[in-house]
């Protein structure tokens, strides 16, 4: 047997052995690493949407106004004994 000959062989059973863990590994590893990148995108997309309600809101100059002011409302609303309706940030 010929160096080039053992060299072969030993590559030809590189490739068959890559073959073999490329089956391995099939369809039901693609799919679930796709899965898995869905959920890591949709905890991305949850974290970030929480991260700039947050943030918007104490960002918002008027935030402790309104509380108050909503607060001041419903105050009213119970010593005149009338319901509390809904109006928006002008009428409060």
């Amino acid at each position: 047997m010929e160096l080039w000959e053992v060299s072969e062989q030993s590559r030809e059973r590189e490739r068959e052995r890559e073959r073999e863990r490329e089956d391995s590994m099939g369809a039901g590893s693609r799919a679930s690493s796709v899965g898995q990148e869905l959920l890591l995108y949709a905890v991305s997309a949850a974290i970030s949407c929480l991260i700039l309600v947050v943030g918007f809101k104490y960002l918002d100059p008027n935030f402790a106004q309104s509380k108050k002011a909503a607060e001041r409302k419903k105050e009213i609303a119970k010593r005149l004994g009338r319901p509390l309706i809904q109006t928006n940030t002008y009428e409060v």
